[in-house]
C-alpha cells in the first residue's frame, strides 16, 4: 500500500541545513575575495552576514509559502528586509560614499541610488531567488509518499490517484539543485584562483591555503546535500513495507557525511605544509582558461554584432543620414574619468548573449548524451568517453544545420528588403504618378455620380457627346450653378485627357462643386 513514509522525519531541516551550510562557505571565498582586493575585513564580514541572512530568510518563506507557489519570489517580503538593510548601511556609509545633503533631497536620494546601493541590490536579489529555488526544489522532493501505486481493491488506491505529490517529478528538483551548486562552484573556483594567484604573488600562505580549504569543504557539502536529496528521492519510490524493511538510513548516512567531512578536513589540514606556488601555477591555468572563454564569448558576441550593424546598414537608405557637426576640439580630449557607459552597455550584452549561446551549446550536449547513452547503455570508461564525443559531434551538426537554416531565413529576408529598396528607389517616379493615379481616379469617380444624379433628373447624356457638349446641356439644367459644372468639368477634363498636368485643386473643391450642382438639380427646372 502507499502512504506518508516515517523513516526521515527531518530530512527537510536536514537538506535546509546544508544548503546553507553551502551557501555559508560560497560566501566565505566571496568574503575572502573581498578581502585580497583590499576591502576592509569590518565590511567584507558584514557583506557575508547580510548575504547569509536574506539566504536564511528566504528559505523560511519559501518553507512557508509551500511548493505550490512557485510562480513568485515574494518580493514584497524581500523589499521588507532589504529595504531598511541597505538604508542603514548607505546612510551610515558603511558601505560606498556617504549621501550629498547639499543638493537637498534629490542629491540624498541620488547619492542613496549610486553603483554601490544598485550593486547590493542586484547581488542580494540573486541571492534571494537562489534560496528560494533550492527551497522549493526541497519541496518538491517531499512528502515522501511511495510512487508505486496501491492494490487497486484498497481504499487507499483512489486516494493515491487523486494525490499531487504522484505528479511531482523529483528526478528534475534534484538536477536543478545539481544546477545551482555547480553554478556557484564555478564562481567559487574563478574566485579561489584569484586568491591563490594573488596570494602567492603577495608572499601571503595563510590566504591561499585559506581560500583552498573553503573550496574543499564546498564541494564536499555539496557532495553531502546531493547525496542526501538522492536518498530521499530513491525512497519515495519505495511502498511502505519496503520502506519499513530500510530502518536507519538517516543514521547510516549521518555517519558515512560525518567519515567523509574527517576526511575532507583532513585533506585540508594537508594544504599547508604543501608548496604554494604549485596551487599557484593551477590558479594561473583556471585564469588563462577563464580568459579564453571569455574571449571566445566576445568574439561570438562581435560577430553577432557586426552582422547586426552589416544588416541595419543594408536597410539604411541611403543619403537619408543628418549631417552632424564635429564636436569641438576641446570635447575631443581625453579626461580619463572612468570608461564609455555605452562601451559598458555593449560589453554586457555580448557577455549575457554568449552565457546564453554556451547554456544552450551545454544542453544540446547533455540531451544528446542522454539518447545515445539510452541506445548503447555500458559501464565502461572509454565507451562513456565515444559517447560523449558522440553527442559533442552531434550537437555541432545540429548547431551547423541550425545555422545555415538561420542564416537562409536571414538571406531571403534582406533579399527581400533589398528588392524591396531597390524598387522603391528605381520607380520613385512611377510612384508618384500612381499617387496622382489616385486622385484621377477620385476625380473621375466624382464627376460620374454627377452625371448619375443629373441622368435620374432628366438630364441624360448621349453616347457620342462630348464632355463640353455635355457641360452646355447639364448648365442649361442647373442655371444657378453654371460656374459649378464649368470648373467640375475642367477638372474632369484635366484629369483624363492631361494627366502630365496633373489637377489643379484638390479632391475637396471637386467635392464642393459636385455638392452645388446636386443643390441645382433638386431645384426644379425654370420652365
Amino acid at each position: 500500500m502507499s502512504g506518508e513514509t516515517t523513516e526521515r522525519p527531518f530530512s527537510r531541516t536536514i537538506l535546509g541545513a546544508i544548503a546553507t551550510l553551502c551557501f555559508g562557505l560560497f560566501g566565505a571565498g566571496l568574503t575572502l575575495w573581498m578581502q585580497t582586493i583590499t576591502v576592509g575585513a569590518d565590511r567584507a564580514y558584514a557583506f557575508l552576514v547580510i548575504m547569509t541572512l536574506v539566504f536564511v530568510v528566504s528559505m523560511i518563506v519559501a518553507a512557508y509559502g509551500g511548493r505550490h507557489s512557485a510562480g513568485s519570489y515574494s518580493w514584497k517580503h524581500w523589499a521588507a528586509l532589504v529595504v531598511p538593510i541597505l538604508l542603514l548601511v548607505r546612510i551610515t556609509a558603511f558601505f560606498g560614499a556617504p549621501p550629498d545633503a547639499r543638493d537637498g533631497a534629490l542629491g540624498i536620494v541620488g547619492g542613496l541610488l549610486d553603483l554601490t546601493s544598485l550593486t547590493l541590490i542586484t547581488i542580494l536579489a540573486l541571492t534571494w531567488m537562489a534560496g528560494m529555488r533550492v527551497l522549493r526544489n526541497i519541496e518538491l522532493l517531499h512528502p515522501q509518499r511511495s510512487e508505486i501505486p496501491p492494490s487497486k481493491r484498497s481504499p487507499q488506491y483512489y486516494e493515491w490517484l487523486n494525490d499531487r505529490g504522484r505528479y511531482v517529478d523529483r528526478s528534475a528538483a534534484i538536477g536543478e539543485l545539481t544546477h545551482l551548486a555547480a553554478t556557484a562552484g564555478g564562481i567559487l573556483v574563478g574566485l579561489t584562483a584569484f586568491n591563490v594567484v594573488v596570494g602567492s604573488e603577495t608572499q601571503q600562505a595563510g590566504v591561499v591555503q585559506t581560500a583552498l580549504i573553503i573550496m574543499v569543504l564546498y564541494y564536499v557539502s555539496v557532495l553531502l546535500l546531493l547525496s542526501y536529496a538522492n536518498l530521499v528521492r530513491r525512497t519515495s519510490q519505495w511502498s511502505l513495507e519496503l520502506a519499513a524493511q530500510a530502518p536507519g538510513l538517516t543514521g547510516t548516512w549521518i555517519r558515512s557525511a560525518i567519515f567523509l567531512l574527517v576526511v575532507a578536513l583532513v585533506v585540508a589540514l594537508l594544504i599547508p605544509a604543501a608548496d604554494t606556488d604549485v596551487f599557484a601555477g593551477f590558479g594561473l591555468l583556471i585564469l588563462d582558461g577563464m580568459l579564453w572563454v571569455a574571449r571566445i564569448i566576445l568574439a561570438f558576441g562581435l560577430l553577432i554584432l557586426s552582422l547586426i550593424a552589416r544588416l541595419i546598414e543594408l536597410l539604411r537608405p541611403e543619403g537619408g543620414g543628418t549631417v552632424q557637426t564635429p564636436p569641438p576640439e576641446e570635447l575631443l580630449q581625453p579626461t580619463g574619468e572612468g570608461i564609455d557607459f555605452g562601451l559598458f552597455i555593449a560589453a554586457i550584452i555580448v557577455l549575457i548573449a554568449g552565457g546564453f549561446s554556451l547554456y544552450w551549446l551545454f544542453r544540446a550536449v547533455q540531451r544528446n548524451y542522454q539518447r545515445v547513452s539510452a541506445q548503447r547503455a555500458s559501464r565502461s570508461l572509454l565507451t562513456h568517453l565515444l559517447l560523449i564525443l558522440q553527442a559533442l559531434l552531434a550537437s555541432i551538426l545540429g548547431l551547423f544545420g541550425w545555422t545555415r537554416t538561420v542564416a537562409q531565413a536571414v538571406g531571403a529576408s534582406v533579399r527581400a528588403l533589398a528588392g524591396r529598396r531597390r524598387a522603391m528607389r528605381s520607380n520613385l517616379g512611377a510612384l508618384r504618378r500612381r499617387g496622382d493615379g489616385t486622385v484621377r481616379q477620385q476625380l473621375h469617380e466624382i464627376y460620374a455620380e454627377t452625371v448619375h444624379e443629373a441622368s435620374a433628373r432628366g438630364v441624360h447624356r448621349g453616347a457620342s457627346a462630348t464632355p463640353s457638349e455635355y457641360r452646355v446641356r447639364l448648365a442649361e439644367r442647373c442655371t444657378t450653378a453654371t460656374a459649378a459644372v464649368d470648373g467640375l468639368t475642367e477638372m474632369y477634363m484635366a484629369a483624363r485627357y492631361a494627366p502630365e498636368l496633373g489637377p489643379d485643386h484638390g479632391v475637396e473643391r471637386a467635392r464642393r462643386l459636385q455638392a452645388e450642382v446636386g443643390r441645382a438639380l433638386q431645384a426644379p427646372p425654370d420652365d
